[in-house]
């Protein structure tokens, strides 16, 4: 992944970065087990926009760079921060299901 760590950078970015060196790392020694691969973004929206904008874009390119097209999905986020297993996303597919359904807190988005 040729992306660089620039100073000025927050953690958080920093941290999706790496995480995203990793998931291309995986993608590509393990590449011959998804002939296709349809990939999503999961992001927040918080107060009329994506509550982490710049992590949502290092996913995207990320995804971009390993020749994939990302498709940015959203969920709402609400005010009340105490709800336990808040922002818990979860991908499954059934063994007769074509595409795995994604559900952000029990929903599917």
């Amino acid at each position: 992944m040729a992306r660089f760590v620039a100073s000025g950078q927050s953690q958080a970015s920093i941290d999706a970065i790496k995480l995203m060196s990793r998931v291309a790392a995986l993608y590509q020694q393990s590449r011959g087990y998804f002939p296709s691969a349809d990939t999503v973004v999961v992001c927040a929206w918080f107060n009329g926009a994506v509550a982490l904008p710049d992590q949502m874009e290092i996913m995207s390119s990320s995804l971009r760079q390993l020749g994939l097209s990302p498709i940015i999905r959203t969920y709402h986020v609400p005010g009340n921060r105490n709800i336990p297993g808040q922002g818990t996303v979860i991908a499954i597919k059934g063994a007769n299901q074509p595409t795995p359904q994604i559900y952000v807190e029990d929903r599917p988005i």
